[in-house]
């Protein structure tokens, strides 16, 4: 696979390369595939360091289309912990809702939860269709923030609906 990705961007440098598991790669690729429809995806792969789980900690990934300078209902948030998708949100009425989404979210742990001593932390991949994207302008703005049993830490602050300092992700 890696070699794929070398060969890709010596060839076509404009391209981004994005690395996911095998295993995630070969669930996606079997679904499409049977569908008939090989989608194109957008991968986020967060590897947190953590010397003691709990079932407080998780990953919040928060996309918005980049029309907009705040949340909009095409909003999305998307929170994962070590044990997978915690929930699918969309930003409805000024505040986020669970809702069904298309996203494909998978996790791996070192050890068993629970203040293991010696566990390292987890890693959370999350694959979503550009299709399901809120992104009308070819263009997403991202932000990210890190749940660390009852503390919190993000990119950009995630309690008001501003998304101006969000980062941008182009050529969707």
């Amino acid at each position: 696979m890696h070699a794929i990705g070398l060969s890709v961007k010596e060839h076509r440098p404009n391209l981004r390369v994005l690395y996911v598991s095998s295993r995630l790669f070969e669930s996606q690729y079997t679904v499409a595939s049977r569908n008939g429809k090989i989608n194109d995806f957008i991968y986020f792969i967060f590897d947190v360091e953590d010397k003691a789980i709990t079932g407080n900690d998780y990953i919040r990934l928060y996309l918005s289309d980049a029309t907009s300078n705040t949340l909009s209902s095409s909003s999305i948030c998307i929170t994962a912990s070590y044990k997978g998708l915690k929930t699918f949100s969309q930003y409805n009425n000024g505040k986020w809702t669970e809702s069904s989404g298309n996203a494909v979210v998978s996790s791996r742990y070192n050890e068993t939860a629970g203040n293991v001593k010696g566990t390292n932390g987890y890693v959370v991949e999350i694959a979503i269709p550009t299709s399901a994207l809120p992104a009308s302008s070819g263009k997403i703005l991202v932000n990210a923030a890190l749940h660390d049993n009852n503390k919190d830490a993000s990119i950009v602050p995630t309690s008001g609906t501003s998304t101006s300092k969000w980062m941008v992700i182009n050529n969707l």
